[in-house]
């Protein structure tokens, strides 16, 4: 199959996102990030004690086209530089980080097939590409930029 307007030819790729070697990569790179869990209150001391178990489930869902993420515990922060005020953050449960990294790990090579098909103007989930960025490129494109 070829993906639309490149030429270039696309293979299946899920099975290197479910591969074991990648999940326990993922699952280390999250591990070493720390941070909270979600709603399922699993933390990352926690997950480790399961992790071989979470891992081979999780692989076996993903596999199997079973795979569904947790609801996204909501908290709300201070926004930088203006204390007062809060801004929402959403924390996915620890397995739901996992299957996240999994997608997104580079040594497995999936972000540099996908990052050439997405349209320049494109800014979300990228890297190097932030939010203030794609407000700038909206005010440019419209004419309300400082010359």
């Amino acid at each position: 199959m070829k993906a639309e307007g490149t030429g270039r030819k696309v293979h299946s790729l899920i099975d290197k996102v479910y591969h074991r070697t990648n999940l326990e990569m993922a699952w280390e790179m999250v591990r070493a990030n720390g941070g909270s869990g979600g709603t399922d209150k699993v933390t990352i001391r926690a997950f480790q004690a399961i992790a071989e178990v979470e891992l081979e489930r999780l692989h076996e869902e993903l596999k199997q086209v079973t795979y569904r993420p947790m609801p996204v515990r909501r908290i709300h922060i201070p926004k930088k530089g203006k204390p007062h005020e809060k801004r929402p953050l959403g924390i996915p449960a620890i397995r739901d980080r996992v299957c996240q990294q999994a997608l997104k790990n580079k040594k497995n090579r999936l972000e540099p097939i996908f990052e050439p098909l997405f349209s320049g103007c494109s800014f979300g989930y990228r890297p190097g590409r932030s939010m203030h960025q794609a407000m700038r490129k909206i005010a440019f494109e419209t004419g309300h930029h400082d010359p």
